[in-house]
């Protein structure tokens, strides 16, 4: 079954993504984040998971639940 209520940012704590993310907040989504940097500061205290993602294996996406969610991709 699809999670259409999970939305995926990459970059979520920083600049451009922190926006797209925050608007989704506001919209009532469930927001979660990919990084290659975990340990950044936390804009939203909290509302927006934020997992460690190893860029050159994409696989890994479907192992930390995101094979059925909505990425949202932001360059």
């Amino acid at each position: 079954m699809e999670r259409t209520n999970l939305d995926i940012v990459t970059g979520a704590f920083g600049y451009t993504g922190s926006h797209i993310a925050a608007r989704l907040l506001a919209a009532g989504k469930e927001v979660q984040t990919v990084t290659g940097h975990p340990a950044r500061a936390d804009p939203f205290d909290g509302r927006v998971k934020a997992m460690p993602f190893d860029f050159d294996n994409p696989d890994r996406l479907v192992e930390h639940g995101f094979g059925d969610a909505r990425l949202e991709l932001h360059v």
